[in-house]
Formats: C-alpha cells, structure tokens, sequence
C-alpha cells in the first residue's frame, strides 16, 4: 500500500520502529529512501512523550520537514496497526496494489535482478546509523 504521511508522522513511526532497540525485534524498519540515526542512550519513548532516540532523518536526501506530506509504501499489516504501528492507522491510503509484499519482493527478484540477488546486497547499505549505547 502507498500512504501520504506528515513529516512528524513518519518521525513518530520511525521513533516507534526503534523503541526495542539494540534488541532484536520483528517491528525494526527495513527503510529505503530513508536515512536516519538512532542514540541508544536516549530512553525509547513508546508514545513520544519525551526526546526523540531517532534524529537526523533524511527523505530522498533531504531534511525531514515535519510539516511536509511524504509518501511511503508498506505493507496492508502495518497500515492496519499490526505491530502496534498505530500511527498508521492515521495515514491517508493513496493507493493499493493488492499484492502481497512477499509477492512484490519475488517479482523484483525474478523480474529487475534476473532471479540473482548482486553482491550489493550482502553488507548494510548505511541507511541507519546506530550510536549511543
């Protein structure tokens, strides 16, 4: 699904995603398009009620404007709240494909990378930068 967010949205969803970590959690966003930075040694904060863990977001290697409308794609589960990802349930649904994710992941392999997934892929691209501890 494609939904329109607000730039302070997708800073409480990205906030959100992160309030687990360093430990390992299903809910960890998978980002692309996105970068941001996570401080460990900032409390995680699950309703925001307090400083933010995430900072220097990036869209499309711009500053996040928390004012701005953006456009992010993920999957029916997370828009439907799945995960506790409420916030979504907020956005507006700018259009759905109705194919499964995993679908989506298969044709990319099988159709854009001829069914081999390229060495680029092997190593963390940088798109979060966790300090702090």
């Amino acid at each position: 699904m494609n939904v329109r967010v607000s730039g302070q949205m997708l800073k409480d969803i990205l906030e959100f995603a992160v309030r687990k970590c360093p430990k390992k959690a299903g809910i960890f966003p998978h980002v692309s398009g996105v970068t941001f930075t996570v401080d460990l040694s900032v409390e995680s904060h699950v309703r925001v009620e307090g400083p933010y863990r995430v900072s220097e977001i990036r869209v499309g290697g711009r500053e996040l404007d928390p004012l701005a409308e953006y456009t992010l794609t993920t999957s029916d589960y997370l828009i439907n709240g799945g995960d506790g990802f409420e916030p979504f349930r907020k956005a507006a649904v700018v259009s759905d494909t109705g194919k499964m994710d995993c679908d989506i992941v298969i044709g990319y392999i099988e159709n854009d990378l001829g069914g081999v997934i390229p060495d680029r892929y092997r190593t963390p691209l940088g798109r979060i930068r966790i300090i702090g501890s």
